[in-house]
């Protein structure tokens, strides 16, 4: 199966299908970006590099449909909670039939990714208002809606929005031929849905007022000076439900149905209320109506007006599957790269995976004496102090990655350091030969507060490595230290580097059990490696 290339991870998500939904049907997800999200359907394990840090921001996310690349338009409603924990809704047009069951991919990790957040291309009809300048009046139709303005003015307003930058102002006038009104295509149709924000100044007598027909009847519906919601069919009704004034709320109106005059709404995704009644006239027929009359003073502005596709059960996520990965580029693929240097006899150089980059400043011999489990490790000696000196293998600096490997450092003569580049930030961790307190290196030696202890076995992780933000996390038998920072180097540029210290010839230290995931050489073919592996720190 094809893969969307640059991206590290995907899950599959499962939806279930209802008859007549059709093709391009939009449905909802909620996307936690670790377990730690409430209400999540899933969660991206706090791997996305750019999790949405707001609405219409799409972050690194991505859909595609079943064949792993063929991309679907999305739209981020909102994203709430704080990081790590945040959650995001998304609707997804699903171009797949959604008669039946069908599935998609959600792609996520990749650095430098563009929002591609879009409403317009994600629902049949939508306004965010994030066009024009402030002022310009709606019938500018800056946005994917044209407006017609019917009497007196709205306007684009910068001083309030929802999620963006701009919402759609209409103020009251008391004079009728100037009180604000205008109209946009709305489809008569009962599988058709409007959802739109808005924001009532707790003084506006009328409004919200929204209003749609199809040349025999029209639905109604409007905010009172006390709160209340009505709509109006032969005469005014109290739905027994208010909204909160000088406050963003949404409304959503679905089963409409002209012929039998009835239609249902909800306030903040609330109780659904079914409204019987219908002005019985010609207006406004296939257009939907936006004003507030001539009531009170104060303004409404309205944010975020969409129009969808609507069944009365509805398509709906089901379930997510496992995590999956693949290769970042045609020369690495994803793997899982351990050495317990169980090869050879004492004394013989460390081989295998390991390459010795300065051998006239440094040994790397197997060694028998200690070990932490089997019955070798590796000894790396200086035999040039002041001298470059390691041993590296080659690994991607790119997406998922954790070094997990155990020490044992002398209480004498001896120290170490692990490096990693990506060829501008270089990862660096470091315990002195003396004192044998641990370091990272930002451009300067950073102490975190531990002292690292001598003449046992301990391990040592590095993990979280976010080379965007160029930190990493550190762990050693229980303890942490999180957001280490990187330097601004070009050496070890996808390598990772072992050494000791040199401050004096004779520096030692013993590695064992060295444990590598992320991406490592593949041998040009560009073949994605899948592995269910569960990181902790």
């Amino acid at each position: 199966m094809a893969w969307l290339t640059d991206w590290n991870y995907r899950k599959q998500i499962n939806i279930t299908g209802q008859s007549g939904a059709g093709t391009n049907y939009q449905v909802k997800v909620l996307v936690g970006e670790s377990s730690g999200a409430t209400g999540e359907n899933f969660d991206l394990a706090e791997k996305a590099v750019s999790f949405p840090s707001s609405a219409n921001d799409s972050g690194d996310i991505r859909f595609t449909a079943s064949d792993g690349d063929t991309l679907l338009s999305f739209w981020v409603e909102s994203v709430t909670g704080t990081t790590p924990n945040r959650l995001a809704t998304i609707w997804v047009k699903v171009s797949a039939n959604l008669d039946s069951n069908q599935s998609i991919y959600i792609y996520y990790g990749k650095s430098g990714a563009a929002n591609v957040s879009s409403g317009s291309n994600t629902f049949i009809a939508f306004d965010d208002f994030e066009w024009g300048n402030d002022e310009d009046d709606l019938n500018t139709s800056g946005g994917s809606v044209t407006w017609t303005k019917v009497r007196g003015s709205a306007f684009i307003d910068t001083a309030r929005a929802y999620g963006g930058t701009r919402s759609a102002r209409f103020t009251v006038n008391w004079d009728y031929d100037k009180y604000p009104e205008y109209t946009m295509p709305f489809s008569v149709s009962n599988e058709v849905s409007l959802i739109v924000r808005f924001y009532k100044n707790d003084g506006v007598g009328n409004g919200p007022n929204l209003s749609q027909g199809d040349g025999s009847n029209r639905w109604s519906i409007y905010a009172v000076p006390n709160e209340n919601i009505l709509y109006y069919g032969e005469s005014e009704t109290n739905s027994g439900v208010q909204v909160t004034p000088d406050a963003w709320q949404k409304i959503e109106i679905f089963n409409i149905n002209h012929t039998a005059q009835t239609f249902s709404f909800k306030i903040n995704d609330g109780s659904q209320i079914n409204a019987t009644g219908m002005y019985n006239d010609g207006s406004y027929n296939g257009l939907l109506q936006l004003l507030t009359y001539v009531d009170g003073s104060g303004s409404v502005w309205y944010d975020d007006l969409i129009v969808r596709k609507w069944k009365s059960t509805e398509p709906a996520y089901a379930s997510a599957g496992g995590e999956e990965e693949s290769s970042s580029s045609d020369d690495y693929v994803l793997g899982h790269v351990t050495d317990d240097f169980e090869r050879g006899v004492n004394g013989d150089d460390v081989g295998g995976i390991w390459t010795n980059v300065h051998p006239t400043n440094l040994t790397a011999k197997i060694s028998t004496v200690t070990k932490v489990s089997g019955t070798r490790s590796v000894l790396l000696t200086c035999i040039k102090s002041g001298q470059p000196h390691c041993i590296k293998m080659s690994a991607l600096a790119d997406g998922v990655q954790y070094i997990s490997v155990n020490l044992l450092i002398p209480s004498t003569d001896g120290g170490m350091c692990i490096e990693m580049g990506n060829g501008s930030k270089r990862l660096l961790f470091h315990v002195n030969a003396s004192s044998k307190s641990s370091y990272y290196y930002d451009g300067s030696w950073e102490w975190i507060g531990y002292t690292w202890p001598s003449d046992i076995w301990a391990t040592l992780k590095i993990g979280n490595i976010n080379w965007t933000a160029g930190t990493f996390n550190i762990y050693r038998n229980g303890w942490w230290l999180s957001a280490a920072v990187m330097g601004n180097s070009s050496e070890a540029e996808n390598e990772i580097w072992l050494t000791t210290t040199a401050d004096s010839t004779n520096d030692y230290c013993y590695y064992d059990d060295f444990d590598f995931y992320g991406y490592v050489p593949g041998g040009g073919d560009g073949e994605s490696v899948t592995k269910n592996v569960i990181i902790m720190f």
